[in-house]
Protein backbone atom coordinates (compact mmCIF):
# COMPACT_ATOMS: atom_id res chain seq x y z
CA UNK A 1 0.00 0.00 0.00
CA UNK A 2 1.67 3.25 -0.84
CA UNK A 3 1.67 6.25 1.23
CA UNK A 4 -1.38 7.78 -0.40
CA UNK A 5 -3.37 4.78 0.18
CA UNK A 6 -2.10 3.81 3.35
CA UNK A 7 -3.30 8.03 4.40
CA UNK A 8 -7.23 7.60 2.90
CA UNK A 9 -7.61 4.26 4.83
CA UNK A 10 -6.98 5.77 7.87
CA UNK A 11 -9.31 8.58 7.64
CA UNK A 12 -11.75 5.80 6.23
CA UNK A 13 -11.57 4.33 9.22
CA UNK A 14 -11.72 7.60 11.47
CA UNK A 15 -7.72 7.28 12.29
CA UNK A 16 -5.41 10.22 11.67
CA UNK A 17 -1.94 9.89 12.00
CA UNK A 18 -1.51 13.04 13.55
CA UNK A 19 -4.49 12.94 16.27
CA UNK A 20 -3.75 14.37 19.19
CA UNK A 21 -4.30 13.31 22.97
CA UNK A 22 -7.40 14.51 24.40
CA UNK A 23 -6.76 14.48 27.96
CA UNK A 24 -3.62 15.58 30.24
CA UNK A 25 -2.46 12.35 31.23
CA UNK A 26 -2.77 11.43 27.41
CA UNK A 27 -1.20 14.02 26.37
CA UNK A 28 1.63 13.72 28.97
CA UNK A 29 1.84 10.02 28.37
CA UNK A 30 2.60 10.88 24.67
CA UNK A 31 5.29 13.75 25.58
CA UNK A 32 7.10 11.23 27.54
CA UNK A 33 7.33 8.55 24.49
CA UNK A 34 8.72 10.85 22.24
CA UNK A 35 10.69 13.20 24.33
CA UNK A 36 12.78 12.94 27.10
CA UNK A 37 11.33 13.84 30.33
CA UNK A 38 12.10 17.52 31.97
CA UNK A 39 13.86 16.93 34.76
CA UNK A 40 11.36 18.14 38.11
CA UNK A 41 11.31 19.52 41.08
CA UNK A 42 10.30 17.16 44.32
CA UNK A 43 6.75 17.34 45.12
CA UNK A 44 6.21 16.77 48.58
CA UNK A 45 3.27 16.01 50.46
CA UNK A 46 0.51 13.71 49.06
CA UNK A 47 0.75 13.74 45.63
CA UNK A 48 -0.91 10.89 43.93
CA UNK A 49 0.15 10.81 40.40
CA UNK A 50 3.30 12.51 38.07
CA UNK A 51 0.85 15.68 37.03
CA UNK A 52 0.45 16.44 40.82
CA UNK A 53 -2.68 16.15 41.47
CA UNK A 54 -3.01 15.23 45.43
CA UNK A 55 -5.17 13.40 47.43
CA UNK A 56 -7.19 16.83 48.42
CA UNK A 57 -7.37 18.39 45.26
CA UNK A 58 -7.81 15.58 41.50
CA UNK A 59 -9.56 16.23 38.95
CA UNK A 60 -8.71 16.96 35.34
CA UNK A 61 -7.39 20.57 35.74
CA UNK A 62 -5.92 20.11 39.23
CA UNK A 63 -2.10 20.29 37.77
CA UNK A 64 0.25 22.87 39.34
CA UNK A 65 2.04 22.39 42.64
CA UNK A 66 3.21 25.69 45.03
CA UNK A 67 6.64 26.26 46.14
CA UNK A 68 5.94 27.76 49.36
CA UNK A 69 7.35 30.59 50.46
CA UNK A 70 8.54 29.27 53.95
CA UNK A 71 10.27 26.20 52.92
CA UNK A 72 11.22 26.31 49.36
CA UNK A 73 9.68 23.11 48.79
CA UNK A 74 6.82 22.25 46.25
CA UNK A 75 3.37 21.24 47.47
CA UNK A 76 -0.03 20.05 45.43
CA UNK A 77 -2.13 22.58 47.97
CA UNK A 78 -2.30 24.09 51.37
CA UNK A 79 -3.47 21.17 52.66
CA UNK A 80 -0.79 18.39 51.97
CA UNK A 81 1.62 21.32 52.87
CA UNK A 82 -0.14 21.96 56.44
CA UNK A 83 -0.45 18.07 57.14
CA UNK A 84 3.39 16.86 55.81
CA UNK A 85 5.43 19.88 56.53
CA UNK A 86 5.49 20.34 60.26
CA UNK A 87 5.56 24.35 60.41
CA UNK A 88 3.35 26.94 59.14
CA UNK A 89 3.50 28.29 55.52
CA UNK A 90 4.23 31.62 54.82
CA UNK A 91 2.20 33.71 51.74
CA UNK A 92 4.75 35.09 48.87
CA UNK A 93 4.77 38.81 49.22
CA UNK A 94 3.95 41.09 46.13
CA UNK A 95 7.42 42.34 45.70
CA UNK A 96 8.40 38.39 45.20
CA UNK A 97 6.32 37.28 42.38
CA UNK A 98 8.87 37.18 40.21
CA UNK A 99 10.21 33.93 41.75
CA UNK A 100 9.72 30.96 40.06
CA UNK A 101 7.33 29.24 42.29
CA UNK A 102 4.60 27.68 40.44
CA UNK A 103 4.92 24.00 38.59
CA UNK A 104 2.79 23.03 35.52
CA UNK A 105 2.62 19.46 36.71
CA UNK A 106 1.68 18.56 32.28
CA UNK A 107 5.03 19.41 31.37
CA UNK A 108 7.11 20.61 34.42
CA UNK A 109 7.34 24.11 33.42
CA UNK A 110 8.10 26.57 36.19
CA UNK A 111 6.12 29.79 36.46
CA UNK A 112 7.07 33.29 38.18
CA UNK A 113 4.03 33.79 40.31
CA UNK A 114 3.01 36.58 38.18
CA UNK A 115 3.30 34.51 35.07
CA UNK A 116 0.42 32.20 36.91
CA UNK A 117 -1.23 34.81 37.90
CA UNK A 118 -2.04 36.60 34.43
CA UNK A 119 -1.96 33.22 32.54
CA UNK A 120 -5.75 32.59 32.45
CA UNK A 121 -6.08 29.09 33.75
CA UNK A 122 -3.54 28.40 30.94
CA UNK A 123 -0.04 27.08 31.04
CA UNK A 124 2.24 29.03 29.25
CA UNK A 125 4.19 26.94 27.90
CA UNK A 126 2.12 23.78 26.59
CA UNK A 127 -1.32 25.03 27.14
CA UNK A 128 -2.79 22.74 29.31
CA UNK A 129 -5.70 23.78 31.50
CA UNK A 130 -5.47 24.24 35.16
CA UNK A 131 -8.55 24.56 37.58
CA UNK A 132 -9.97 28.23 37.74
CA UNK A 133 -11.09 27.43 41.15
CA UNK A 134 -7.91 27.31 42.16
CA UNK A 135 -7.84 31.26 42.49
CA UNK A 136 -9.91 30.82 45.47
CA UNK A 137 -6.89 29.77 46.93
CA UNK A 138 -4.70 32.38 46.30
CA UNK A 139 -4.79 34.26 49.57
CA UNK A 140 -3.14 31.27 50.77
CA UNK A 141 0.15 31.70 49.04
CA UNK A 142 0.11 34.90 47.21
CA UNK A 143 -0.38 38.45 49.21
Amino acid sequence: MNQKTESRASKHHGKQNNEQPTTISQQLSTQTMTSSPIPRPLIRGRPIDALTRCIHFHSENDIVAIRFKCCGEYYPCYSCHEETAGHSAQVWPESEWTEKAVLCGACGYEMTIHQYLSCNNQCPSCIALFNPNCSRHYPLYFE
